[in-house]
């Protein structure tokens, strides 16, 4: 299945749901809204990216956040990363599309690698990234 990736501008109200709805049907236990998007956007200006991944025709089937750990300098070497991909839509490459773009602009904003957090109860989220925590070291 072929997967586009684009970023999430500011002003485009339909990705912005989208992101909140897929967010919340990937991790029920952590849900998003409109509202703490508009508010990180505000708190946290221009230091990251939303991104939305859509399928052939043009539906929304993953998403992804990546940006500066504000609890660190702006020179930390490391982005955190988010990235949803709600059950039904794994497995054919939609999370790894998200991850080399979130990576392509992490590595374009000088950063040399992630850091994000995991509950163990999401099995597949910690299968995905040991696999890409595993590849990056081997090659």
């Amino acid at each position: 299945m072929a997967t586009a990736i684009r970023r999430i501008g500011e002003d485009d109200d339909a990705a912005a749901a989208a992101y909140v709805a897929i967010r919340n049907e990937a991790t029920p236990d952590s849900l998003d809204s409109l509202e703490q998007l508009a508010w990180a956007r505000t708190a946290y200006p221009g230091d990251g990216l939303l991104l939305i991944a859509e399928d052939a025709s043009g539906q929304p089937v993953g998403t992804a956040s990546a940006g500066r750990i504000y609890m660190r300098g702006p020179t930390f070497e490391r982005w955190w990363l988010g990235l949803w991909v709600p059950v039904a839509g794994r497995r054919n490459g939609t999370g790894d599309a998200l991850y080399r773009a979130a990576s392509d602009a992490a590595r374009a904003a000088g950063k040399t690698g992630f850091q994000t957090e995991l509950s163990e109860a999401h099995a597949d989220g910690m299968r995905f990234l040991v696999a890409r925590a595993s590849s990056r070291s081997t090659g």
